[in-house]
């Protein structure tokens, strides 16, 4: 939806600045253009340059997945989570950066993501997390890439969290609505070393 606003606005854009360098006098597929004044030119080449980049501003969130990017639930593992072996870090409350980011989890209604102990879908699953459901973002890590089947975004970066009930583990980002691909906190590293360090 919205690279088909920015391809429309590009081109009307486009259209406009070559009003504005040429004045007019031409004709393009299904459009015919008298020819214009000096400042229905001017006029007409600014608001082509402000469309330009407004469609390339589109794109851009577009592409890198805006609030309107849309991921899907992860699959359960087909081995059962009491059998797995537990993380070798598990984050604990105590480990609070002051301002953990809230954000929601974003799935379909009647999926679960899964919360793990560490950062691979083969971890001991912590808690099954709804479509809506706030998590109190810790830190980050790099791990496993999970891959979005409805936007096809891939990404290895997972959220260490905390919910409603005290339950402390990761999720990856990309079932969790934090209106970027990038990180929202510093790695655990970081909030593993200044907990310690306090």
């Amino acid at each position: 939806m919205n690279l088909t606003l920015a391809i429309v606005l590009g081109a009307a854009g486009a259209i406009l600045i070559l009003v504005g360098a040429v004045g007019g006098g031409f004709t393009v597929p299904g459009i015919s253009m008298p020819p214009v004044g000096v400042f229905p030119r001017l006029i007409s080449f600014v608001v082509g340059a402000v469309l330009v980049v407004f469609a390339l501003g589109v794109y851009e969130w577009d592409t890198t997945g805006g609030p309107g990017a849309t991921t899907t639930a992860q699959q359960p593992p087909s081995t059962s989570p009491a059998t797995q072996a537990p993380a070798e870090w598990q984050p604990s409350t105590d480990q609070y950066l002051p301002d953990p980011v809230i954000a929601p989890v974003v799935t379909p209604p009647g999926y679960e993501v899964y919360l793990y102990t560490d950062v691979s879908t083969a971890a001991s699953i912590e808690a099954g997390l709804s479509n809506g459901q706030n998590v109190a973002i810790i830190c980050t890590m790099q791990g496993e890439p999970v891959t979005s089947a409805m936007t096809g975004h891939t990404s290895s970066l997972w959220n260490a969290v905390a919910v409603d009930n005290g339950t402390v583990g990761f999720v990856p980002d990309v079932y969790v609505d934090t209106q970027t691909f990038q990180p929202t906190m510093p790695h655990c590293d970081s909030v593993l070393n200044s907990s310690t360090s306090a």
